[in-house]
């Protein structure tokens, strides 16, 4: 069975072993610097592994690879993990009209594509109804030209009448605004002259008031 070994910096090597070879042998065999493990495409073996329990079914070559683990974190990072998926979650979006299917199309020209198809199939069935309508248009026209024509009446004695009543009308509305005004303006000059007399009586009684205290001053 053979081995092959890729290495970091160094040319693959081409190794044979035996059926209880285990990866402590190899390490020892090739000086594998502490802390680098050899590992598989998706393994980490531990040391005590056997290197026929690695092979896959029918296979008799094995690859291995050096590499240097790197070191855990501090931990946290799951949770923060969750939490981030659960705001992605919360956004989710529902627009997909920017992807694309297998064959390279994008979803918003599919989209469109069987929109026009369905208003073309539609198309016939719409036009059929645009033709009822205009019929029974054309129907309802003819018929209500068979109908008796209204007559208009001319009646000289009503129509003046009824302007002699709208002048009227007007008349006696313009004598009740002038009338309204008229006791407005009467109202307004009344207030104002009992206004003044007061204003008058106001004044005679100050200046008595000052005549009489100078009056009682000069007696004493």
């Amino acid at each position: 069975m053979q081995l092959i070994l890729s290495q970091s910096n160094f040319p693959p090597k081409c190794l044979h072993f035996k059926a209880d070879t285990t990866i402590n042998d190899i390490k020892k065999l090739l000086n594998v610097a502490d802390g680098y493990v050899l590992r598989t495409s998706n393994v980490i073996p531990t040391i005590n592994t056997k290197l026929i329990h690695l092979l896959q079914e029918n296979s008799n070559v094995l690859f291995l690879t050096t590499s240097l683990p790197i070191l855990g974190g501090k931990g946290g990072f799951g949770s923060m993990l969750r939490a981030q998926g659960g705001k992605m979650n919360s956004k989710k979006t529902t627009n997909f009209d920017a992807c694309r299917d297998l064959s390279g199309r994008r979803l918003k020209t599919i989209k469109d594509a069987q929109e026009l198809a369905n208003f073309l199939e539609k198309e016939p069935e719409r036009k059929r109804k645009r033709e009822e309508k205009l019929k029974k248009k054309i129907e309802a026209v003819l018929n209500n030209q068979n109908e008796p024509k209204r007559v208009r009446i001319n009646d000289e004695e009503f129509e003046k009448n009824h302007d002699e009543s709208l002048e009227n009308l007007d008349d006696v509305l313009e004598k009740a605004l002038l009338k309204k005004k008229k006791i407005i303006e009467q109202t307004k000059l009344k207030g104002k002259s009992e206004k003044e007399e007061d204003n008058s009586d106001k004044r005679n009684k100050k200046i008595l008031k000052i005549w009489g205290e100078s009056d009682i001053s000069d007696d004493e």
